[in-house]
């Protein structure tokens, strides 16, 4: 079992943890001193940066 130290990291879209390097469903009790954060794991990030784009590229022809 892996020592879970420092800041711990939640993809704020599928919940999955950063372990290392990894990315991993699981639930987690974090120890007394361990800060939590969100960021995207690389599927979501890439989801999410499509959404983006389509968002850009419809609001762009909306003005036309």
């Amino acid at each position: 079992m892996e020592k879970i130290m420092g800041v711990q990291v939640a993809c704020c879209v599928c919940g999955k943890w950063r372990l290392g390097d990894e990315w991993v469903e699981a639930r987690l009790t974090l120890p007394e001193g361990v800060m939590f954060s969100h960021g995207y794991c690389p599927p979501c990030v890439e989801i999410v940066r499509q959404e983006l784009r389509d968002l850009r590229a419809a609001r762009i022809a909306a003005k036309k």
